[in-house]
């Protein structure tokens, strides 16, 4: 059994045991605060010297808790394991924490847990060092050589005011893909500065005629390099930049030593965009997230409440497809 002590303020040497895992660091925890008002505890095991970074979030009375937000695992960049959940669900209750994510990478040494779980598609290139641009389909090929037609660049992200652009651009996205907008304008100017001040994190433009027409925005650990956010303008869709973005950061985090570029998880419904994944030489594997209980009526109520709103949701969205059937045939009626 784990022997966890748990802190609102890192252990010391945190900075060193983190500095090949940005996610468990303190000025990821930081950004996190600052952009959603997560409170932070940190779990340390001193005999087995190893510990997590626990993000607890507010969603209206309740306070989920998540490992090493967006991706998971301890500290040195593995799953945990059900001895060390465990020990969690003690030490978390004092902490008002109700429910407890466990998101599971795929590539990573994936563990079962005997624990309620969610699963979506994760999608990476395995072996990033053998990666070559030259094996790409030749569709993604010519992409690339169009944006050098049509003069966009990749740039920095340099100025935090750039946060506003890149959630609009997010917002659109997810809007028109029908999705929950989950981050917002704070968080992506808090990951400018950080990128600006960690040489681990990228926040990738593509620009035309000096205008931000797509962005990207990679994260690497000391074996993988994680794209956490992208978006396109779709009016300059033509262009195609997000294509010149995944090439810059993939040669990027291949030429760093990276061995896994980890495109993260996907809706499964969403095929189109596991299938686009997939053309940058990537497989596509079960990614699972599982739920630690640890206040049963608060969990359960937490549940419920998710479970009524996607109800809602998807009500509302088959009336609007409904709306729009009905004013297209009467388009065509009236012709």
């Amino acid at each position: 059994m784990n022997g966890y002590t748990v802190s609102t303020e890192p252990p010391l040497a945190w900075s060193g045991l983190c500095i090949n895992n940005l996610f468990h660091s303190l000025a990821w925890q930081t950004l996190l605060q600052e952009a959603f008002g997560v409170h932070t505890v940190y779990a340390w095991d001193d005999h087995a010297q190893t510990g997590q970074a626990i993000s607890i979030f507010r969603s209206g009375p309740f306070r989920i808790g998540y490992v090493g937000f967006p991706v998971g695992g301890a500290i040195q960049e593995r799953a945990l394991t059900l001895d060390e959940v465990t020990g969690l669900q003690t030490v978390l209750r004092s902490h008002g924490v109700h429910l407890l994510k466990l998101p599971v990478s795929a590539f990573t040494r994936p563990v079962q847990l005997p624990l309620p779980r969610a699963e979506t598609v994760e999608t990476a290139i395995e072996n990033l060092p053998s990666w070559r641009s030259e094996d790409l389909p030749s569709s993604v090929r010519r992409n690339i050589k169009k944006t050098n037609r049509y003069n966009v660049k990749v740039a920095e992200a340099y100025c935090l005011s750039q946060g506003e652009i890149l959630y609009r651009l997010y917002r659109d996205t997810v809007t028109r893909h029908q999705g929950a907008l989950r981050y917002n304008t704070p968080y992506f100017r808090g990951l400018i500065q950080l990128a600006k001040d960690d040489l681990r994190l990228r926040c990738l433009l593509a620009v035309h005629d000096e205008n931000i027409i797509g962005f990207l925005i990679v994260a690497l650990t000391s074996s993988t390099a994680y794209y956490l956010h992208g978006a396109t303008d779709m009016s300059c869709q033509h262009y195609r930049p997000a294509d010149l973005l995944f090439h810059e950061a993939i040669t990027w985090a291949r030429d760093a030593g990276i061995q896994c570029f980890n495109m993260m998880a996907s809706p499964r419904q969403q095929q189109s965009l596991i299938r686009y994944k997939e053309k940058w030489g990537c497989v596509s594997k079960p990614q699972y997230t599982y739920d630690l209980v640890i206040s049963p009526t608060h969990a359960r109520t937490f549940h419920l409440i998710l479970h009524a709103h996607a109800r809602v949701s998807s009500w509302i969205r088959y009336q609007k497809k409904l709306t729009l059937n009905f004013l297209h045939l009467r388009r065509q009626f009236m012709k």
